[in-house]
């Protein structure tokens, strides 16, 4: 699901802006698109998907004046997403998002706006020579 809808939405937005000569795409993957992880091979996978995807759309469109990079969000609070998995894993037993959120750098989990912000410098001006990166939004905790 996580490459389809990326892939769909692709298809059907960047052929105008290769028209266009003119455009950003900003995709979303994970942290976990970066570092594979225990128990979650299957989103681990299609992460890593959306990182692949990503560079390789940006070598076909960047002539045409189409920008493609992605974000991969760490641990991130305040979303639906992070509710059901909180739910998961006390069922398991493991470790709280703020629990964990105490071994960041920055001693705190990420929100909402911490990744809006980066997709909006992404879409930016100020980011006209970036292409085909995966920026990690994750408080230097999964460093690259």
């Amino acid at each position: 699901m996580n490459v389809d809808g990326l892939f769909h939405v692709t298809r059907a937005v960047v052929p105008s802006m290769v028209e266009r000569r003119s455009g950003v795409v900003v995709n979303i993957a994970s942290w976990m698109g970066k570092a594979g992880v225990a128990q979650h091979g299957a989103y681990c996978a299609s992460k890593f998907a959306i990182v692949a995807l990503t560079q390789t759309l940006a070598t076909e469109v960047g002539e045409h004046g189409v920008r493609v990079n992605a974000v991969a969000p760490g641990l991130i609070v305040g979303t639906r997403m992070r509710e059901e998995a909180e739910i998961d894993r006390r069922a398991k037993g493991l470790e709280s998002a703020e629990s964990r959120a105490r071994s960041i750098p920055l001693r705190r989990a990420g929100a909402p706006e911490d990744v809006a912000n980066t997709v909006a410098f992404l879409c930016s001006d100020q980011a006209t020579y970036i292409t085909g990166e995966t920026v990690g939004i994750t408080s230097g905790l999964w460093n690259d």
